[in-house]
């Protein structure tokens, strides 16, 4: 199976550009274009005509995503030297800030490594969960008899959120149909259990929930557009517990490499709309392959990008691990976080932990390693109120504990099991 989403071209070119915009127009190659803008709320229209690059999802011919694009890249240079100069053409195209581009899209997955769970389907936080995982978040600085100060609200990127009363949840969005829909229920069980630890770490925060997915997999172009809302309704943390690359092999239809899939459309729209909105944190979890590289979007330099540990120090079987960004220097705001692990029978490593079980599941993986930052992160805005995303990131960094992990080593764990703050 490829590991694109067939017949899909994802775009993005400045506006300052027009020719792209003629291009896609014009292009033999494209079957449909439909724009960013169109794929969210009405509320969000703006905030996206406010950003300096136009988004667009191109339809063309399964089976000829490679060709279309070589296509559309053609016609656009026709249509560029028509209207400017060579010079002028050659110097947009070596800027990363104007140069136009135009990838297949991509599939991003959960960052879990599931289980089935004995019996029944009720949502139930593990012994784990209670007894070690919160207990090695440590102490917050502020206690909770401090007078809060600011009420965070937490985009949670997921498969959508269980009903329940001890979840505080301000409003749903469902993006995965044609059009926008105002209630994000979870028949897959994953955005449930994340949310649910987000609130148990932080019980003040409020709730955004974003379904980008419905059972387990996300096309990037929703992902975009969970994104996109988040940020225009201004919410104080995203966390995003989904990836790209976390099957470290080549794709045989597509020839993309999803072990490295960069995403450099998403790469660029992160950051846009972190540029506009400093005070928003984007938490993602680091992937599940035990590779020595998180994968995409936690990889990106901005990004707080999340490792799994078993809560006793021991970095999980299947967290991939790696302090670097995308540009292969060591990432600044790489941590650790409780996230389970798994018992590997042939070889006798790892255990069988995990953090909830819930419709018959047992959930563990490095995405409830990021809800547990993020959580850590939303509990600290409401006592000290907003701050901005460095600043943020910089006391997360400065409170995690690198006497914790076993065999420590920055390269692979960056700055150690994250701490409340």
């Amino acid at each position: 199976m490829c590991e694109c989403f067939a017949g899909s071209l994802l775009v993005s070119y400045s506006v300052e550009d027009p020719a792209m915009g003629r291009a896609l127009e014009s292009a033999s190659a494209a079957r449909a274009v439909h724009f960013l803008e169109e794929a969210v709320p009405d509320w969000c229209f703006e905030f996206c005509r406010s950003l300096p690059h136009r988004f667009a999802q191109v339809d063309v011919h399964p089976g000829h995503e490679q060709a279309a694009a070589d296509r559309i890249r053609a016609d656009y240079l026709e249509i560029a030297l028509h209207h400017s100069a060579p010079t002028a053409v050659i110097a947009r195209l070596r800027d990363p800030f104007q140069s136009p581009l135009i990838e297949i899209e991509a599939v991003a997955t959960t960052s879990v490594s599931a289980g089935s769970a004995a019996g029944g389907g009720p949502f139930a936080f593990s012994a784990e969960h209670t007894a070690v995982y919160l207990p090695a978040l440590g102490t917050a600085s502020v206690t909770g008899t401090a007078a809060a100060t600011h009420i965070p609200v937490v985009g949670v990127l997921d498969t959508g959120c269980m009903s329940a009363a001890n979840l505080n949840v301000r409003a749903e969005l469902d993006l995965t149909d044609k059009a926008p829909v105002l209630s994000a229920p979870d028949s897959f069980g994953h955005g449930s259990v994340v949310a649910a630890v987000l609130q148990d770490v932080a019980p003040a925060a409020e709730l955004r929930i974003y379904k980008i997915s419905t059972h387990g997999s996300a096309r990037e172009w929703t992902f975009l557009a969970g994104l996109l809302a988040a940020t225009a309704d201004d919410c104080d943390v995203v966390n995003a517990s989904v990836g790209f690359g976390l099957r470290d092999r080549s794709c045989a239809i597509c020839g993309r490499d999803y072990g490295t899939t960069r995403a450099r459309v998403f790469e660029r729209l992160l950051q846009e709309t972190l540029d506009l909105r400093p005070e928003t944190t984007f938490v993602a979890a680091a992937g599940n392959a035990s590779a020595n590289e998180p994968a995409y979007p936690a990889r990106i330099a901005n990004a707080i990008c999340v490792a799994s540990t078993d809560g006793s120090g021991e970095v999980s079987t299947f967290s991939n691990r790696g302090a670097v960004d995308q540009d292969g220097n060591p990432h600044g705001a790489f941590v650790l976080a409780p996230g389970g692990d798994r018992l590997d029978t042939a070889t006798g490593l790892g255990a069988d932990r995990y953090v909830a079980s819930y419709l018959g599941t047992d959930w563990r993986g490095t995405s409830f390693a990021a809800a547990y930052v993020s959580g850590i992160l939303a509990d600290h805005l409401t006592y000290q109120g907003r701050l901005a995303r460095q600043s943020l990131a910089a006391s997360l960094v400065s409170a995690a504990d690198s006497a914790v992990i076993h065999r420590y080593n920055a390269q692979d764990h960056g700055a150690g099991e994250a701490k409340r703050l």
